[in-house]
Parts: C-alpha cells; sequence; structure tokens
C-alpha cells in the first residue's frame, strides 16, 4: 500500500483502528488465549523490527541528503520521502503492556495516549495494526531505494 500525502498513513491507520475497536464489542465468541499470547508476541516482534529498521533507514536517509545538492531535481523527491517517514514515525505507538526501550537521551517518539485508545484492541487486531505499520514503512524504503537506484 503506498501512501501519497503525509496524512494518507495516520489516516489509514485510525480507520483501522475505529473499524477494529467496533469489531471488537461481538457478542459471546470463546477466544483462544494461546492464539491470542501468540498475536500478542508476534505483534511486538513486528513493532520492535520496524522500530529497528527505522533506525537504519534514519541514518540512510540522512547520509543520502548529505551527498544530494538541494539544487539536484531529487532532493524533492528526497524530501518527499524523508516527509512520509517523519509521518511514518508519528504511527509508532507503544504497544499496551510493553516497556518504553529508549536509550538515554534518545529521542521520544510515542504518543502514550495513544496507547490508552490501543489497550481496546484485542490480540489480534494489535496484530494486524502493526503489520499495516511494517508494510507502511516498506513502502517507504522501497521508493527510497528506488530512488537511489534512479541516481546512480
Amino acid at each position: 500500500m503506498k501512501f501519497n500525502s503525509p496524512s494518507t498513513l495516520l489516516l489509514s491507520i485510525f480507520i483501522t483502528l475505529t473499524s477494529l475497536l467496533s469489531s471488537c464489542a461481538g457478542g459471546g465468541e470463546e477466544h483462544n488465549h494461546d492464539k491470542v499470547n501468540s498475536d500478542k508476541s508476534e505483534a511486538v516482534e513486528i513493532h520492535n523490527a520496524s522500530d529497528a529498521r527505522a533506525k537504519d533507514f534514519q541514518k540512510s536517509l540522512v547520509l543520502q541528503f548529505r551527498v544530494t545538492e538541494n539544487t539536484d531535481s531529487n532532493y524533492i523527491k528526497l524530501a518527499a520521502i524523508d516527509a512520509r517517514y517523519l509521518d511514518w514515525k508519528t504511527s509508532m505507538v507503544k504497544l499496551p503492556g510493553t516497556d518504553c526501550n529508549h536509550a538515554p537521551g534518545e529521542e521520544h517518539h510515542h504518543d502514550h495516549a495513544a496507547e490508552t485508545l490501543l489497550e481496546e484492541l484485542s490480540d489480534a487486531d494489535l496484530l494486524t495494526l502493526q503489520k499495516d505499520i511494517s508494510s507502511a514503512l516498506d513502502a517507504i524504503i522501497a521508493d527510497f531505494n528506488q530512488l537511489v537506484l534512479d541516481v546512480k
């Protein structure tokens, strides 16, 4: 899925959260706790992997800015990718029941108020959300990699 405007990613996540929250109210279905715990574990793994990939990507983005002249026609494309990435970073909300894992002095990216909203979601819904967030990062990285290949 490609997000064409900076707010499209947030809108997509909001719609996903809203639909997931409304589907959580479903009647008396039995839950498989092993599946729930597995979903939560996988959601945390995806979240942590996305965080690590994002940090690596941010380094690559900074390096590319250093070698791209602001008069280069690709500079605007690079800036657009950077804007999408900054918008994407706002989707990295701490998952309920997990600890903040910031290194001392590291920038604090997530919104704890959003964590409260996520507490309403099932573990399966959290997993779906983390997959969507990860896919959005994949799309940004793919566009960046294509831009870098086009430059060379």
